[in-house]
């Protein structure tokens, strides 16, 4: 459901004088990396990810740029996810 919600947007986006898709993409990440920092649960490459995104874009890799950054806020989600199963984990001890 969510990856057809991305899709929409994507699509949508893709047709107006906005924002480029890449900015948007971005600017998700940004936030979904925020939101992983403040759940106490950012992976180590998510920001590098980011940042080597950012350096694609620039050398005008656009393709490159756009997989990064998509791998990024991709990691960012799961670093949510992981830290919404992990939050009141209680240990499991083997039976005796």
């Amino acid at each position: 459901m969510l990856l057809f919600a991305l899709c929409v947007v994507l699509a949508g986006c893709a047709s107006s004088s906005g924002p480029s898709t890449y900015d948007q993409l971005r600017a998700q990440a940004l936030s979904e990396i925020k939101t992983a920092k403040r759940m106490g649960f950012i992976w180590r490459d998510t920001e590098l990810l980011l940042e080597q995104s950012g350096k694609a874009w620039e050398q005008g890799d656009k393709k490159r740029a756009k997989e990064l950054v998509q791998d990024a806020l991709e990691q960012a989600r799961l670093a949510q996810q992981q830290a919404r199963e992990q939050a009141n984990v209680a240990p499991v001890y083997p039976p005796d």
